[in-house]
């Protein structure tokens, strides 16, 4: 099933599979960028999201990952596997698991507060 993030920027989606294809493949950005025929330089600014590559780049780094142009503007955090279950990036998973603490901050001080009692 192919999905398309709507929401996503078109510069934000493709950097981020493109970085995602890459490691999945065990890629260096070196390896990448020698295949594709850009500069490793290029491809890090891609990447990055610094700059959107032209048509022809982009097809070029899709031949260099072996994939279909298309897949580097899927939906990548949210595909819908055989058995229903979602898969999400590492990035955006790294992203949720930082944010925890700061969402239950203010919960887990005043849980502290009332495990040291009152104040003498």
């Amino acid at each position: 099933m192919v999905a398309y993030n709507l929401d996503m920027p078109v510069q934000e989606l493709l950097s981020n599979n493109i970085l995602l294809i890459r490691k999945e493949k065990k890629l260096t950005q070196t390896e990448l960028a020698e295949k594709a025929k850009i500069t490793r330089k290029h491809l890090c600014a891609i990447e990055k999201g610094r700059v959107f590559p032209s048509a022809t780049i982009i097809d070029s780094i899709a031949s260099a990952l072996d994939v279909p142009v298309s897949s580097l503007f899927e939906d990548r955090t949210r595909v819908i596997q055989k058995d229903s279950l979602y898969s999400i990036s590492e990035k955006a998973l790294e992203n949720i698991l930082s944010a925890i603490p700061h969402l239950f901050r203010e919960e887990l001080e005043r849980e502290a507060r009332k495990c040291k009692g009152p104040t003498a």
